[in-house]
């Protein structure tokens, strides 16, 4: 039997040869590309690259040249004449080159009104003559009349702090012989709960960023020392400490953060907990990030000793 006869029907060869790729060169950089006959016929522009095809892009259809030109023209600001663009919508809105400049013309424009005798600021076609300083504050004068009789024979409050030093002196929790019955009745009420086995407030909660980094420095440093009852299972009177001693000893550390326990003194904290019998050691937040961690160790086991 005899063998095929195997042509060679590449490139010219094929019957269906349409003159092959065509050189041509990038229209960005210039770039020699090979490209089919068909393409070159069907696009304007060749090129080798998408970076050249942007590039090209954004220099051929920039300003007039883009079909979307909507026209335009650069202003002065009217504070330090510095020119920005502008479209024709925004010729009379737009009168500041960024937001720091119009604050300071409208710092000056501020101080021209305040600064008159008068500010007349007119609400539905009502003109309301107010003194200096009243800007923006619309009291007709049967209103201020009103106000001023409501305010009669109070006692003006300085600031904040008198007002809440106010608040505390006649709060009848505060006082010397109400303390020790409050401190005595939440004690008989943790103590109840306990008995029956009743969870308390805290009780699922799980540790803080800060109470994470206190409980992976004593377990690398003092295993098996203290563990973490933050979450309410473990209860000294009415407080409820972030870690208490595992061995039995009465001994427990708090864990301060900076803003929830601001302007607090550490050693009220260490005075309750000495009356009902435990040593306390108190870590602050600022402490556990600034301090070397060998310091805070060295505390923990001075304290445990």
């Amino acid at each position: 039997m005899t063998k095929p006869i195997q042509r060679d029907y590449r490139g010219k060869r094929n019957p269906n040869w349409k003159g092959g790729r065509c050189s041509v060169k990038c229209d960005n950089c210039g770039k020699v590309i090979h490209k089919k006959e068909c393409t070159l016929k069907n696009q304007h522009h060749h090129y080798c690259s998408k970076k050249c095809f942007y590039e090209h892009k954004c220099r051929i259809y920039r300003g007039k040249n883009n079909p979307n030109w909507r026209g335009g023209h650069y202003k002065n600001c009217d504070i330090c004449e510095k020119p920005f663009w502008i479209l024709p919508s925004g010729e009379k809105e737009h009168r500041f080159c960024s937001l720091k400049c119009k604050g300071v013309w409208w710092s000056k424009e501020l101080e021209k009104r305040i600064g008159s005798e008068t500010f007349v600021p007119k609400v539905a076609g009502i003109d309301f003559p107010h003194p200096k300083g009243m800007l923006g504050k619309f009291h007709t004068e049967g209103t201020r009349n009103k106000i001023s009789k409501k305010l009669k024979g109070r006692r003006p409050h300085n600031s904040y702090d008198s007002v809440s030093k106010k608040m505390k002196e006649d709060n009848p929790i505060h006082k010397p012989e109400n303390k020790e019955k409050h401190r005595l009745a939440v004690k008989k009420w943790a103590k109840e709960r306990k008995e029956k086995g009743l969870s308390f407030g805290g009780a699922g909660k799980k540790p803080n960023k800060i109470e994470k980094l206190l409980m992976r420095l004593l377990e690398s440093h003092l295993p098996s020392q203290f563990e973490f009852v933050g979450n309410g299972i473990f209860w000294v009177g009415s407080m409820n400490p972030d870690f208490k001693h595992k061995n039995g000893e009465r001994k427990v550390i708090e864990v301060y953060g900076d803003y929830w326990h601001r302007g607090e003194d550490p050693k009220d904290r260490i005075d309750l907990f000495k009356e009902c019998g435990y040593d306390c050691l108190v870590i602050w937040e600022h402490e556990l990030k600034t301090l070397e961690e060998e310091i805070i160790v060295r505390r923990i086991k001075n304290f445990n000793t």
